[in-house]
């Protein structure tokens, strides 16, 4: 059995949850046991009474001290590393910064789902340092692999995957149904991106009756045009994910097509897909990659084109009910957790 440390970056973050965490036990059938460290504070959470508003440059002590107080937290991970054979990296271990990287026993494994070197302020440079001495690196799509290639030859590229037994249809999509649902979950760095496409989403609520629109997410929407009556807001929950995805009748995926969002490993539209849903999505890096894979749903780059794309999935709804099926299947073919934990088992193997 080869013994991994995995250091994480935060109880509830999604690189924590679906790149590693849902990992830990289908590996033992591999060989591979996992013990995880986790730090007590969120990487990414903000300095205390402060809620993030606040410009570090007029709190630059007080921001130091904070960044300090977060590389503690990762002290006793990095501890504990020495005792495993491996070391299972999720991004770095303080956003922007190079800090105590190289003290985490090798051989390294550094995982990355997001395009994190351009965190500021120093991210290319400390990602680019990981890089060069990280022995494996597992990249979550191709745009990611692709960056990191010109720095290793060892990069991989291991997609972030879906538990099927969890995520799954619930129901067959009704064309009786009394209410069209359009579905949103995400976290608030993420809802500008919904709300940016509130115009065509407000006309198309109003002209079509029976409709609304539900989100999950930790906090509520900032919609201007559409009426309260037609939006429904639930508090994220991981408890509560699968269930909540089974009220859709069409998932939504709008995003900038930006350096950033170019990295993003296309995991809300492929929970839509697992629970069965139609996506309407941005075509932006690997959005774009996993449409190509089957019809599975619809892009929109414009106001004009979410309209239509919605009024599609709300008239056709068998050819939608067809994309869905179609989008199961693809999860399954390609990013099921059990396929996913495979290779990556493959990997450790051979590290050691």
């Amino acid at each position: 059995m080869i013994s991994v440390a995995a250091i994480t970056s935060g109880k509830n973050l999604p690189s924590t949850r679906f790149r590693i965490r849902q990992h830990i036990d289908p590996l033992q059938r591999y060989g591979v046991g996992v013990m995880e460290y986790c730090p007590r504070i969120d990487k990414y959470a903000p300095i205390p009474f402060l809620d993030g508003r606040v410009n570090h440059r007029y709190i630059l002590p007080v921001h130091a001290a904070w960044m300090g107080v977060k590389l503690m937290t990762r002290i006793p991970g990095i501890l504990a590393s020495r005792s495993h054979q491996v070391t299972w990296l999720s991004r770095e271990l303080l956003p922007g910064y190079p800090s105590l990287e190289k003290l985490l026993k090798k051989p390294l494994a550094f995982d990355v789902d997001d395009a994190i070197w351009l965190t500021t302020p120093f991210g290319k440079s400390a990602i680019q340092r990981i890089a060069r001495f990280s022995d494996l690196i597992l990249a979550g799509n191709d745009h990611i692999a692709n960056w990191f290639a010109p720095i290793s030859n060892r990069v991989h590229v291991i997609p972030t995957a879906v538990d099927t037994h969890r995520f799954k249809p619930h129901r067959e999509m009704d064309m009786d149904n009394e209410v069209f649902t359009i579905g949103w979950t995400g976290s608030s760095a993420t809802l500008p991106f919904l709300e940016a496409i509130e115009s065509p989403l407000a006309r198309f609520l109003r002209e079509f009756k029976h409709t609304r629109i539900t989100i999950m997410a930790d906090r509520k929407v900032c919609f201007k045009n559409i009426p309260p009556e037609k939006i429904n807001c639930r508090r994220w929950s991981p408890h509560a994910e699968s269930n909540f995805l089974n009220t859709m009748d069409v998932g939504l995926m709008p995003m900038p097509d930006t350096a950033w969002t170019r990295g993003k490993c296309a995991y809300k539209m492929l929970l839509y897909m697992a629970t069965g849903v139609p996506v309407i999505v941005s075509p932006v890096g690997m959005n774009r990659d996993v449409l190509a894979m089957g019809d599975v749903g619809l892009s929109a780059r414009t106001d004009d084109e979410w309209y239509e794309a919605l009024v599609y999935i709300y008239r056709h709804r068998t050819s939608a009910a067809t994309m869905g099926k179609t989008g199961r299947g693809v999860i399954l073919n390609h990013f099921d957790r059990y396929l996913v934990t495979q290779r990556i088992a493959d990997l450790f193997h051979h590290l050691i």
